[in-house]
């Protein structure tokens, strides 16, 4: 197991920085993800960390030693990539033994390590196999047993689910979690999918323009997101601009709400975003005089089978929200209603 530790570093292709002042302490043992939109520099940071890009500045370390400078054969990761990258004129275990073979491991060890691997990711009868013989699931863990045969101090993998159809997709993020969890072995995945972030990671890493906007598991990054981008990235967020102030107030176009305080809102009135989650959003037939409401018009209802989604119109501002199947909302498309505000919204720095 393995702790990555990276300090101040960047990369830049002429004028373009790609990474900017990335400062990341992640512990081993641990699923980690990169996480961002397409461009957003999460692949560059994933290629400096394996060494197959070298940092314009900063320092890398892997347990305290310092490998900002080594070459990616040198680092001891094992990879995997969107594209698999296996070679058709070997077999199953040939594939896997290869990083062993160039470091001159009898072919018995070999074969031996890769039928140890097959049995590890439920694929014990294959070894024999051609790489066209298989599913496009089955080449999928054939390439992390490759990645795997050297055992590596950081096992790194790039958009590996990408090529997957949904539902093989999902049960290979099982399948992944589960064989981390067996091995312990620090792993970083890249991906721009939230989802599969937030249903595979213990540390979820947020990055965009090339700089980190958030470390952290899962369930802080969606109840307390740092930044107005991570709140609109990472699921589906009701957003307000306004002012916040140390005496739970939280003004903005459309009125004013109590709202907690929190910790770096303690001296002055600051410019605030609230962040209201649409399970958080209670919509309900029109009351005045509700404490911490605004009114507003139902624009749209769907049914997607689980839930409903509500859509509402306050103002200059639609707001969603998510109410459970087969609940009788009391109201209609076109019908003024009453939004509840809970006090517990998450209020960000602007």
């Amino acid at each position: 197991m393995t702790n990555l530790h990276l300090e101040g570093v960047w990369k830049r292709f002429g004028a373009f920085e790609a990474i900017r002042n990335v400062n990341l302490d992640l512990p081993s043992g641990k699923m980690i993800t990169f996480l961002g939109p397409s461009g957003s520099g999460k692949s560059t940071l994933f290629r400096l960390v394996s060494g197959l890009e070298q940092a314009s500045e900063g320092t890398i370390r892997f347990d305290g030693i310092d490998v900002t400078g080594l070459a990616a054969h040198k680092r001891n990761v094992g990879m995997v990539f969107q594209s698999y990258a296996l070679f058709p004129h070997l077999n199953v275990w040939e594939n896997i033994g290869y990083g062993l073979a160039l470091r001159k491991v009898p072919k018995t060890q070999r074969r031996a390590r890769a039928i140890e691997l097959l049995e590890l990711i439920k694929l014990p009868d294959i070894a024999d196999r051609g790489i066209t013989q298989l599913s496009g699931g089955q080449r999928q863990r054939v390439a992390i047993a490759r990645a795997l045969a050297m055992k590596p101090q950081l096992f790194l993998l790039d958009e590996p689910l990408s090529a997957l159809d949904a539902k093989l997709r999902e049960h290979m993020q099982n399948e992944l979690c589960e064989l981390q969890r067996k091995l312990g072995v620090t792993t970083i995945v890249v991906t721009h999918d939230q989802r599969e972030a937030m249903t595979m990671s213990d540390i979820v890493v947020v990055i965009d323009r090339g700089a980190v906007q958030q470390v952290g598991s899962p369930l802080d990054i969606y109840r307390r997101p740092a930044t107005r981008f991570v709140a609109d990235f990472i699921g589906t967020s009701n957003l307000l601009e306004g002012t916040g102030s140390p005496e739970g107030k939280f003004e903005f176009s459309g009125g004013t709400l109590k709202i907690a305080t929190p910790d770096w809102l303690k001296r002055d009135e600051s410019p605030a975003v609230l962040c209201v989650r649409p399970e958080q959003l209670q919509v309900m037939q029109k009351a005045d005089g509700m404490p911490n409401s605004l009114d507003g018009q139902v624009t749209l209802i769907r049914d997607l089978g689980a839930e409903l989604e509500v859509f509402v119109r306050s103002g200059d501002t639609e707001f969603i929200s998510k109410e459970a199947s087969g609940v009788e909302l009391g109201f209609s498309v076109g019908d003024t209603v009453s939004l509840q505000i809970p006090e517990t919204a998450h209020l960000m720095a602007a």
